[in-house]
């Protein structure tokens, strides 16, 4: 691998005509629940059964009951609500107020037996009605609203904001607006649906995303190929590179199945491996396809190649907070040309 301080970028290129001609490099060393909802006093209905002050004469009358329906949202304390199964459902209309008979005058005579057990054979009949209809009604509610409190807080299925910062998969040729070229020993170009890269001269050939746009955090995505390449030769994602792209992070993926960080400096004789060259079997070998993606999250760098995690990588030491992305291939030393084609890039907010 070549030493760090061999790397130098001229200025990013921000269109391309017969006087401009891309950036070329030298070459570098390689719960749901909370409080109860129901009130805690909260009355459901009553009974009451007004009887006389004096006995009945001898034309005895119902006793007064008054039945006043539960006020709907209104429920019985969480201690009451024991119950297996509901009681029997009443007839409409079984319980209801019994006025005494106009012009009844209560009298001191005695009662008469049959009669009393009549009347006290009412009153247990009409309080069972009423009680037997109240529970009814309380049951459904109940039921209705132990349900609810056992039910799970749906998911959040709602789609997060997913809208790309930017996407090109080259299907409409140069849509976009990269700023490619060639020249003696490098060129770039648009064709068949892909992005080709091809350096001879032993330097990094880069090409930024359009618009000179600045990324903060974000994630990404490149599906490329390395053509040819070998352990020396390199492809992949420049990222948060300043306007010269003399500074930002290289993400290399090499010939060999290897891979790396590489910090650019504005004074070249900091450039520093931050990971150094790496085999990793989730890399596929030259000729065929790799998915390099790489989320940038404040200093935090997390790689994935082929959708496995190789890399997970703090920069703790003057880290970049932004800056542009590019594609890049780069021709090593030892090889006599480099070539690399690129079927998409998508970058998407973090």
């Amino acid at each position: 691998m070549n030493e760090p301080t061999q790397r130098a970028f001229p200025p990013l290129q921000t269109a391309y005509n017969s006087s401009l001609e891309p950036a070329q490099y030298a070459n570098p060393p390689l719960s749901p629940y909370g409080s109860s909802p129901y009130g805690g006093n909260a009355p459901y209905g009553s009974m009451a059964a007004q009887n006389s002050t004096s006995p009945p004469s001898s034309s005895p009358s119902l006793p007064n009951v008054e039945y006043i329906p539960p006020v709907d949202g209104e429920y019985l304390p969480q201690t009451q609500r024991e119950f297996v199964s509901p009681l029997p459902q009443v007839a409409p209309g079984a319980y209801q107020q019994f006025p005494p008979p106009e012009g009844y005058i209560p009298s001191f005579q005695p009662r008469r037996g049959p009669r009393v057990g009549l009347i006290i054979g009412i009153i247990v009949l009409l309080a069972l009605l009423v009680l037997s209809g109240g529970g009814f009604f309380v049951y459904h509610q109940v039921t209705c609203c132990r349900t609810n409190t056992t039910q799970t807080t749906p998911a959040d299925t709602s789609v997060p904001n997913t809208t790309p910062l930017f996407t090109d998969d080259f299907a409409n040729n140069n849509s976009n607006g990269w700023a490619i070229g060639s020249d003696k020993g490098y060129s770039s170009t648009i064709t068949n649906n892909v992005m080709t890269l091809t350096d001879s001269n032993h330097r990094v050939l880069d090409i930024a995303v359009p618009n000179n746009n600045d990324f903060t955090n974000f994630t990404a995505t490149t599906t490329f190929t390395l053509v040819s390449a070998d352990q020396n030769d390199s492809a992949g994602l420049y990222l948060r590179g300043n306007d010269n792209f003399n500074q930002g992070y290289l993400i290399d993926v090499y010939g060999d199945n290897s891979f790396d960080i590489y910090k650019l400096f504005s004074n070249t004789n900091d450039d520093a491996y931050l990971v150094h060259p790496t085999s990793s079997s989730a890399i596929n070998s030259v000729g065929q396809e790799n998915k390099l993606t790489v989320t940038m999250k404040g200093s935090n760098i997390i790689i994935q190649i082929n959708g496995t995690e190789v890399e997970n990588y703090t920069d703790t030491s003057q880290p970049y907070a932004s800056g542009q992305i590019a594609l890049f291939a780069e021709n090593g030393n030892t090889s006599s040309g480099v070539k690399a084609t690129f079927s998409s890039i998508v970058v998407d907010p973090v």
